[in-house]
């Protein structure tokens, strides 16, 4: 019983801190394309498990575009950009990424 108790309980902190995008917004540049700004918490901070990148997709999962977070020093919240995105559709999602629990869940965007 204590095996399986153990077992549960890394389970839980294994899924438990995966991280969010929780506010995002976008911007209709003069060129046509998109700007999109998100905010992203995540509470680990160590070097191995912190946010590597986050993505932009649409309705059908297909990714648009990737963006890298070279930022290393502001957990729990990261703050990133991406600028040129091109798109005629009317949502999108977004999804951040770390290498020890994976994806976080999706957040819906919807454009301007």
């Amino acid at each position: 019983m204590r095996r399986f108790a153990l077992f549960l309980l890394t389970l839980q902190l294994l899924w438990a801190d995966s991280p969010q995008i929780v506010s995002a917004e976008a911007e209709r540049l003069e060129n046509g394309e998109y700007a999109i700004y998100a905010t992203i918490k995540h509470n680990d901070t160590s070097l191995d498990h912190r946010v590597v990148r986050w993505e932009i997709l649409e309705e059908g999962r297909k990714v648009l575009a990737v963006r890298i977070v070279h930022d290393l020093k502001s957990a729990p919240y990261i703050k990133s950009e991406f600028i040129g995105l091109e798109t005629d559709k009317e949502r999108l999602f977004l999804r951040a990424f770390d290498p020890l629990h994976g994806y976080g869940e999706s957040y819906e965007l919807k454009l301007p």
